[in-house]
């Protein structure tokens, strides 16, 4: 490129330079043909100072151009590792996200079984309560039930347990001490009776503040023979035979 402008621009002025001495003299046309090539290489050091500069915006577009190229490099590899650090990232948390999902539905499934077990077990617990509860009340309504029977049996039955409770005392002496009922319903033979029944005692006329059977009062001391006295003493028993014969499985 540069020996082709060169040479034309060589040409032009070399046919300006040698056609002076047609129009001046032989002296005049030296003097401008010298400041023709004085011109020439004038022109000649722009074309060479043009084409370093051509030179050097050529170099800097292949260094900007490698440069662009190295960084096009650096960026795709940066996005290829940061993509590749998304997916991670991306399948961890899923793996985390599936593990703590795991996590919750076990954890749910222990709380849901804990809580039927405790609900079970509470449930049981008020069956149970409330099936004492009810035995409870039956055996309460049996030993009154009891009571009532032994206090409102006919006056031969009453008096025949009361001749029950007088053997059990047998070898012993003392007074028996009847409520007002008991004393104004006395059968005749009574004290014949308690005898016949190895207890040695007469009947006292004083009335006993007592609902059923007697006190016998020997001095100072008093045996409880009144019906609920002797129920209350045989409570546990009775609570046993209560239940063997109303709850036995």
């Amino acid at each position: 490129m540069r020996s082709k402008i060169f040479r034309q621009v060589v040409q032009i002025n070399q046919g300006k330079a040698d056609a002076l001495p047609r129009f001046f003299g032989q002296a005049d046309g030296i003097i401008f043909k010298q400041a023709v090539r004085l011109e020439l290489c004038g022109v000649a050091l722009s074309i060479k100072y043009y084409e370093r500069t051509v030179t050097r915006v050529n170099g800097s577009d292949v260094i900007l151009g490698r440069i662009k190229s190295d960084c096009d490099q650096k960026v795709n590899a940066i996005e290829r590792e940061a993509e590749q650090k998304r997916e991670s990232v991306l399948a961890e948390a899923e793996k985390q996200a599936q593990k703590l999902e795991r996590d919750i539905a076990g954890k749910t499934s222990r709380e849901l079984k804990r809580l039927e077990d405790s609900a079970k077990s509470r449930s049981e617990l008020e069956r149970r309560n409330a099936l004492l509860k009810r035995r409870r009340a039956e055996i309460d309504k049996t030993i009154d039930s009891l009571s009532d029977c032994l206090v409102n049996q006919d006056d031969k039955d009453y008096f025949e347990s009361i001749y029950k409770l007088c053997a059990q005392l047998k070898g012993k002496s003392g007074e028996i001490m009847l409520n007002s009922r008991d004393l104004a319903r006395l059968p005749g033979d009574f004290e014949q009776q308690v005898k016949s029944r190895g207890l040695d005692a007469a009947v006292s006329q004083t009335p006993a503040k007592i609902g059923s059977g007697f006190i016998l009062k020997s001095g100072d001391i008093e045996e409880n023979m009144e019906f609920a006295a002797i129920i209350s003493a045989r409570r546990d028993e009775l609570e046993d035979l209560i239940n063997r014969e109303l709850f036995a499985q």
